[in-house]
């Protein structure tokens, strides 16, 4: 592949037009290079404007939408495109102190977001998705490691919430619970890497959702791929509810990156096939990857389960796990339970920026035939929200045991 700056050069599906790219072949193709460890990201410095240009280029030289004929819709985006390149410079060459890396993030986003498409945005290591995006797309479940405690934060107003706390992780026992609201660690600000880089634990201090009471706990802290952190909370969310008659299974399918999600998903319809009465299917949050094999267990005529089931979605279900819900919707095999998809289905590609920095660019529009989710997502069958601030039980998890313990008894 030819080096192209910060990035590297997309590699085209033999036989297609530029800009048609095999999604199956999106995953794992680019091999990011070396990375600065989370303990020394924090004190490395890019220049902001060396930064955006950077990142102009990129977008300029590989979103699909700068490859496209330019009239309607095209041409209204890549006008609001050349508006907000201004705004971006500006933002970053204002007087004052230097702008810190949320500033830069915040500036250099606010520009992709003018193309209006998915799968376009800048992150750094002090982000979760940063390695995240390496881990996908190197194909490792395992490298590089990320310092975390099982859980994933989103920020929010300011500041860092709890978004998902894994099944049998630190963060579930030391009672943090989706919703929270961080604090600091050791007495610093909290954020979501730098916070637990070269410490075997942390005193984290959160505010919780249920009660508002300021809470701390000593947190034990582990070195693990985002995949392989994933991988086990998948595994450990597997288990099965009594509902009066009913023998209820769940599972939790975080991504499908990774062809261990895969056979853990076949292994678990194979055992909940003999040990339940109807199963419950979780799309929701962390990323995408999935597709028609991951319905297969579950549709059609090779089907491993058969039983009732459910499928819970909700904005965090995006990329190939709408196509994953869609199937389902279509098929007409199980109830959508929540709320609507991201409407996140373009193929993308990143590009690494110095060492800390991936831009993650949508590189083509090209999708399954008769699948059309972009800015439309999958919407559920049944609608019920569970919005961050929302205190008690799983309202969503808990609309599909009901349902599914009147019908398969």
């Amino acid at each position: 592949m030819a080096e192209i700056r910060g990035g590297q050069a997309l590699p085209w599906c033999p036989g297609r037009r530029p800009g048609a790219v095999d999604r199956r072949a999106l995953v794992g193709m680019l091999a990011l290079g070396p990375l600065a460890s989370a303990v020394t990201a924090e004190t490395m410095v890019l220049d902001p404007a060396a930064l955006l240009a950077e990142v102009i280029s990129l977008t300029e030289a590989h979103h699909f939408l700068f490859h496209k004929r330019r009239d309607g819709m095209v041409a209204t985006r890549l006008e609001a495109w050349e508006m907000a390149k201004v705004v971006a410079r500006a933002a970053l060459a204002r007087t004052g102190p230097p702008p810190d890396d949320q500033d830069m993030l915040a500036a250099v986003n606010g520009l992709l977001k003018a193309l209006g498409t998915s799968h376009t945005q800048l992150v750094s290591a002090e982000e979760q998705a940063f390695w995240a995006f390496r881990s996908i797309f190197g194909r490792s479940l395992d490298e590089p490691a990320m310092p975390h405690v099982g859980a994933w934060f989103v920020r929010r107003d300011g500041g860092w919430r709890v978004a998902e706390v894994y099944e049998g992780s630190a963060a579930e026992r030391a009672g943090l619970r989706r919703g929270d609201t961080m604090i600091a660690a050791d007495g610093r600000p909290f954020a979501p890497v730098r916070a637990f880089a070269g410490r075997a634990a942390a005193t984290l201090t959160w505010r919780s959702g249920a009660d508002e009471a300021e809470r701390y706990a000593l947190v034990p802290i582990a070195q693990d791929g985002v995949q392989r952190m994933m991988l086990r909370a998948m595994q450990g969310s597997a288990h099965v509810v009594a509902r009066g008659c009913a023998r209820i299974a769940y599972l939790m399918l975080p991504t499908g990156t990774h062809p261990a999600f895969l056979e853990t998903l076949t292994v678990a319809a194979r055992r909940f096939a003999t040990s339940s009465s109807a199963m419950v299917l979780d799309l929701r949050g962390g990323f995408g990857g999935a597709g028609p094999d991951y319905a297969a267990p579950f549709i059609g005529a090779g089907a491993i389960y058969r039983k009732p089931m459910a499928v819970l979605i909700d904005a965090g279900t995006r990329s190939g796990k709408e196509w994953t819900a869609f199937l389902f919707k279509a098929s007409e095999r199980a109830p959508l339970i929540g709320t609507a998809t991201a409407g996140s289905f373009l193929a993308g590609q990143p590009f690494p920026i110095g060492q800390r920095h991936i831009l993650m660019l949508a590189v083509s529009d090209a999708g399954p035939p008769g699948v059309d989710l972009e800015g439309r997502g999958v919407q559920p069958d049944i609608a019920v929200d569970w919005p961050l601030d929302m205190r008690g039980e799983d309202p969503q998890f808990e609309t599909a045991v009901d349902r599914l313990a009147m019908t398969s008894c």
